[in-house]
């Protein structure tokens, strides 16, 4: 056995709101802090590295919000309804009594139903003491209550009973907790979670469970997410939301067991141990997070913390502590945090407001019970964007204190000296400013650990620090977590302000990236001083209306093009993906638009189709994947619109801009038509389009015209010896080749249609290019390759003559 007595140190920082909860004005006892201080890292916190459990969310959507995927934000927040009631049942359970103290659990298998004074001259505080019978239960849900309703701006409100009716009765389980706790923990939380159930079905005939929304499994003893090793105690049970996939039972005593349930939060009547006193209130609000659908920001395969105590659903506030006086000292998780930004949007509670440009954009602080933006949006692509949030451990300067419950002692929330509930539940936070938030939901689409289910089901979202679902961009542009170590839960330094870090860019440490590096155009500046109103600028570049529009995956070797295909005035964008031609106007309409059933893009599809599958602007498909192309012309007739043709393999595509039957494909100008056995690799169009290709095999490259008639002409042939090509690349109306073996690696300009090349040996194994661009903007393209290992040439063609020169 291992006793619960706890003793420590902790600290506390405290808040003000302007919410209040009259029921409890004058009522209760204060709890008010005797010091006042912050560690960026705790070194008294030597929980034990856990593995082998953790939560997952829940898939019943009680909120019954409406998403496009189960992780995305919802269509309409929980403002558009009514006061959301969701009724609660806790039910209590001890199990066989330990009449030999079994080492590896906390406790002997029965509630502490001791007096108060007893508790208090054993453990030296009054964080959640005994006896912890039905009243202290109905007072955490109290307090939990209390925490919803002042996050969800009152859109939430819990009911709930506690069973056994009898205040100092509970269940009796005829199993010991070792023998559940023993066990895999998903294996003995699910006989744990069967067992209960069925016991309560058995005994209360009066008890309907189909009244109830959410279940709340209390047992004696501690847990084991508060185990720090003195002793360890690893048969303790797991603190957390079970969701059941096969397991599922059917209960209501009335013949004919009517009511599923598949999910339960199993919580401990205390989380005190290892001479640390902890209350329940901040793993509560955590655990039903998950009942709402909330996932974890910690990585769950180790419990690292990777948003660290900004974060309700990470570490919630444990890396600071309060020391109310007791003879223990500290006392942890005496309140949860506010939830951060995407668990608030997440949950309809606050609807982001998006965001492209804009100056002194206002952003008032979570916890204000005042009207403005709390959440702005800025899109960075499909699946990614950044959530920019207010967040203020004071409000009004005022002191702040904790609220006790009189008679049971358990803590109801943050209050002023008057006993007035202010809701302010950021007092744990690091510091004050505005906090910068990555969102990619292309990650819970994945599936990290390969048992085919996707990441956000899994609650693993957040397992590869490589590519993590939600992401801080720690204002100090040191990384303290979110990686594979961490360093403290957070700073004042990682939030944004004058003072501070004001300006987030693609320039600044940290850069506004996204995934893969890539360029986001986004520069929020000029952020304000901390305050209860806080201001940025926004500035975005390179951005059009209507845009980014999604037209496959990239294929690499071919390039988008833009040309005024109908003569409009208009420049439309000409993109070729799989056997997708996708054609758009400057405005992101479709080009060709369908009266038909819409084509899909199915890049990303797999057999499990947890990833998405997009209706495209479809101009035209090909029988065989694209090899070439695309490019644009109209065959020297200098007619009003162009043509379009791609290639795949040996095969020729020339489409018109008509749709003459509106099924939404262009009409094509020939059946589609070989040229050989050989596939195309490079297309051009002049008075006629010509196409090269090339045989490696014999050891050629030739020039096909086809004329605007459909007749093929070759007013060229070479022979080059090389075993095998790698790649070409455009030069306007001009075309580059790279091709070799393992002893070098040449490369061809070719300049006209004699096929008269340049040669030009690479000196190395280039075998990934070319790619063309103006670098040095002198008018002449530069063409790039690189070998496997990241080595890259640059070569200059001077298209005007017929020279080629290495960088």
């Amino acid at each position: 056995m291992k006793k619960t007595k706890t003793i420590g140190m902790f600290i506390i920082t405290l808040i003000a709101l302007c919410l209040t909860v009259s029921s409890y004005a004058g009522s209760g006892k204060i709890l008010e802090p005797v010091s006042i201080e912050k560690r960026k890292i705790d070194p008294d916190d030597r929980r034990v590295v856990l593995n082998g459990f953790h939560s997952a969310p829940s898939q019943r959507n009680i909120l019954n919000l409406k998403r496009e995927h189960p992780w995305s934000l919802p269509k309409m927040n929980a403002s558009a309804a009514a006061v959301d009631t969701i009724r609660l049942l806790g039910l209590r359970f001890d199990f066989l009594y330990e009449t030999t103290d079994d080492p590896l659990t906390t406790g002997r298998g029965q509630f502490d139903l001791r007096d108060t004074l007893a508790f208090r001259e054993e453990f030296g505080h009054m964080i959640d003491p005994s006896p912890h019978n039905k009243a202290y239960f109905e007072k955490h849900f109290q307090a939990l209550r209390n925490y919803y309703f002042f996050v969800s701006d009152g859109r939430i409100e819990l009911l709930w009973d506690v069973y056994p009716p009898e205040e100092n009765e509970v269940y009796h389980l005829d199993k010991s907790m070792g023998h559940y706790g023993s066990q895999n923990p998903y294996i003995g939380l699910t006989e744990y979670f069967i067992d209960c159930f069925q016991l309560v079905d058995t005994v209360e005939t009066g008890l309907n469970f189909a009244d109830y929304d959410s279940y709340f499994l209390f047992h004696a003893g501690a847990d084991r997410q508060n185990d720090i090793g003195f002793p360890e105690t690893p048969s303790d049970f797991f603190t957390g939301y079970l969701f059941l996939i096969d397991s599922a039972i059917y209960v209501d005593n009335d013949g004919s067991d009517s009511t599923e349930i598949t999910d339960a939060l199993i919580m401990p009547e205390t989380a005190s141990q290892d001479n640390r006193a902890t209350a329940l209130n901040a793993v509560m609000a955590h655990e039903f997070g998950h009942q709402l659908g909330l996932v974890d920001l910690y990585r769950t395969d180790n419990f690292f913390t990777q948003v660290g105590d900004f974060a309700l659903m990470d570490n919630n506030g444990f890396g600071t502590g309060v020391d109310f006086g007791f003879e223990v000292g500290r006392a942890f998780g005496t309140s949860p945090l506010y939830p951060m930004a995407w668990s608030r949007a997440f949950l309809g509670f606050d609807e982001p407001v998006v965001y492209r440009q804009g100056t002194s954009i206002e952003v008032v602080a979570a916890e204000m019970a005042a009207t403005g933006t709390r959440i702005a949006k800025i899109p960075i692509s499909e699946f990614e964007y950044y959530l920019i949030e207010n967040r203020q451990e004071d409000i009004d300067g005022k002191m702040t204190v904790i609220l006790a419950d009189s008679t049971t002692s358990v803590i109801m929330g943050p209050s002023d000296m008057e006993r007035n509930l202010t809701g302010e539940y950021d007092f744990l936070m690091p510091g004050s400013g505005m906090l910068i938030w990555k969102i990619d939901e292309f990650v819970a689409y994945l599936d990290y650990d390969g048992d085919g289910y996707n990441n956000f089901f899994d609650n693993q979202l957040q397992n590869d620090a490589s590519r993590l679902f939600v992401q801080l961009m720690e204002a100090d542009g040191l990384v303290n977590f979110g990686g594979i170590y961490y360093s403290g839960f957070g700073a004042q330094e990682d939030m944004y302000y004058e003072g501070n870090n004001t300006s987030f860019t693609p320039n600044t440490n940290p850069p506004a990236e996204g995934y893969g590096g890539t360029n986001t155009h986004i520069y929020v500046d000029n952020i304000s001083e901390s305050g209860t109103t806080m201001t940025f600028d926004l500035e975005r570049d390179f951005i059009s209306d209507g845009f980014p529009q999604r037209a496959g995956i990239p294929i690499y070797g071919l390039s988008p093009l833009a040309a005024d295909l109908d003569s409009d005035g208009s420049t439309e964008l000409i993109v070729a993906s799989g056997r997708n031609i996708i054609v758009v106007n400057e405005d992101s309409t479709d080009i060709t638009p369908s009266f038909g059933p819409p084509y899909y893009d199915t890049a990303y599809f797999n057999l499990t189709q947890t990833l998405p599958v997009y209706p495209l602007p479809i101009f035209g498909r090909t029988e065989e994947f694209i090899t070439a192309g695309p490019a644009v012309g109209d065959f020297g007739l200098n007619t009003d619109s162009l043509f379009v043709a791609v290639a795949a393999n040996q095969w020729l595509y020339v489409y018109t801009i008509r749709d003459d039957n509106f099924d939404g494909l262009a009409e094509r100008k020939f059946d589609s038509m070989s040229v050989g056995s050989r596939p195309i690799v490079w297309m051009s169009f002049g008075d006629s389009l010509t196409v090269a290709v090339v045989d490696t095999i014999d050891s050629y490259i030739r020039l096909i015209n086809v004329h605007e008639s459909g007749l093929l002409t070759t007013p060229a042939s070479r022979q080059i010896f090389e075993p095998e090509l790698f790649g070409v690349s455009n030069l306007g109306d001009k075309f580059a080749l790279i091709a070799g073996d393992s002893s070098g690696v040449r490369m061809y300009y070719v300049p006209d249609d004699t096929l008269d090349p340049i040669e030009f040996d690479l000196d190395g194994h280039y075998t990934f290019g070319p790619v063309s661009a103006d670098l040095d903007r002198d008018g002449l393209p530069e063409v790039v390759v690189a070998t496997i290992e990241g080595d890259i040439k640059v070569v200059t063609i001077d298209t005007t003559d017929t020279t080629a020169n290495a960088m």
